[in-house]
């Protein structure tokens, strides 16, 4: 029979020379069989958790914003360095590549002229044709 026993869970150590030591050594592995069953069982449930079992939030994680604060319409996208995410004001993969500087191209009040591209601003987007150009030319040295 044993006179000592373990620390943490308490298993029978066995002296040398005790007879029936074989008998705690088995009532001892079984007891560690159910220790390490239960918390087998225990990881299984928690890592199959996939419903936020620590009820944690997006700004209690140590790679996002502090705060929601001044956050309001915007995007989440991951930082510059690849470390952590920020936000944005918009995402820039998703601006609208008609646009240039924000603006649409085009001939009328508070449009830009964009190139095509030779490089070169298609007649569509002068604000005059050709011929009015010639005209207003010709007029201004007739009058001018």
């Amino acid at each position: 029979m044993a006179n000592t026993y373990t620390i943490h869970f308490h298993l029978p150590k066995p002296d040398k020379g005790d007879l029936d030591w074989d008998d705690e050594y088995h009532e001892a592995m079984d007891i560690v069989d159910a220790q390490l069953k239960s918390v087998n069982d225990s990881l299984t449930n928690h890592t199959s958790n996939t419903n936020n079992p620590h009820s944690t939030s997006f700004i209690q994680l140590t790679d996002t914003p502090s705060s929601y604060s001044g956050l309001a319409n915007r995007v989440v996208v991951v930082n510059s360095t690849a470390t952590g995410l920020t936000t944005v004001t918009r995402v820039p993969l998703a601006e609208d590549s008609n646009k240039v500087g924000g603006l649409y191209p085009g001939n009328s009040a508070n449009n830009v002229l964009k190139l095509d591209s030779t490089g070169k601003v298609p007649l569509s987007n002068l604000p005059i044709s050709l011929y009015d150009l010639d005209q207003v030319i010709l007029g201004s040295q007739i009058f001018g």
